[in-house]
């Protein structure tokens, strides 16, 4: 891939291996969570890495939490600040996390154009306004800075998260299953804290965004030959499991 100015982009090149390990780690999310997270870490940031030099860069990872991923930017020689609206989950590992701050993804404390890269994984789908989320990232990106966010899209196999697969049937269903099998409750909350979000709509706003340069839209735990699938409205949606997209701000 060229950028417009002619320069090139190394292309993070995922093993079938590494696409297997990271789909089937989905099971330790509740039982070993610091291997999950921390598996999923190193791979956003070895995504990111290909497309923008991390060191000495400033990064915010915005709905950071425990710091998984702010750990993972800082062993790339990144300065790493962390925005997290609940202290619970800042506070989930015992500690918080260096540099962090308790805020709103919205109206992020920073000044416009303060920010090297705007990093954020796995959070669209938990607001319920998700294009107003990313304007806030951009505003804070400087030019020719870079914004990397993430998603679980709804219609993939994990798109319930704990609920999941009975998502497919409903997100009230599976929302209500899951509490009478399990007698306790959801972490992620159908239409509270866990929305529809959807690939093709997604795709389709970030073309409408004159503010920014599209760099790359990938399935992130695909291999590379995986990107294809995005061309194919329908099945796209079931098969990426998960969207990464990776925005230069003009």
């Amino acid at each position: 891939m060229q950028l417009k100015g002619g320069s090139k982009l190394k292309q993070y090149n995922r093993s079938i291996k590494e696409s297997l390990e990271l789909l089937t780690s989905f099971r330790l999310e509740q039982k070993d969570p610091d291997s999950f997270y921390g598996l999923l870490a190193v791979d956003g940031i070895k995504m990111l890495d290909n497309f923008v030099p991390l060191n000495n860069k400033t990064v915010l990872d915005i709905g950071g939490g425990a710091g998984y991923f702010s750990a993972a930017l800082r062993a790339y020689g990144a300065n790493c600040y962390v925005v997290e609206p609940f202290m619970s989950e800042l506070y989930w590992r015992g500690t918080a996390p260096e540099n962090a701050i308790c805020g709103d993804g919205y109206c992020l404390p920073f000044r416009d154009k303060s920010i090297d890269i705007a990093f954020s994984s796995n959070v669209l789908e938990h607001v319920e306004r998700p294009f107003e989320f990313v304007k806030e990232l951009i505003r804070i990106t400087k030019r020719g800075g870079t914004v990397f966010f993430c998603f679980t899209n709804w219609y993939s196999p994990w798109g319930g998260h704990e609920t999941s697969p009975w998502h497919f049937i409903g997100g009230e269903y599976a929302l209500k299953r899951y509490e009478t099998k399990y007698r306790k409750d959801v972490k992620n909350v159908y239409n509270e804290s866990l929305f529809k979000i959807h690939v093709g709509t997604v795709l389709r706003e970030i073309k409408k965004l004159d503010s920014v340069e599209i760099v790359d839209t990938s399935p992130r735990y695909l291999p590379k030959f995986g990107k294809i699938v995005l061309k194919m409205p329908i099945i796209r949606e079931v098969i990426t499991w998960n969207l990464a997209v990776t925005l230069r701000v003009k």
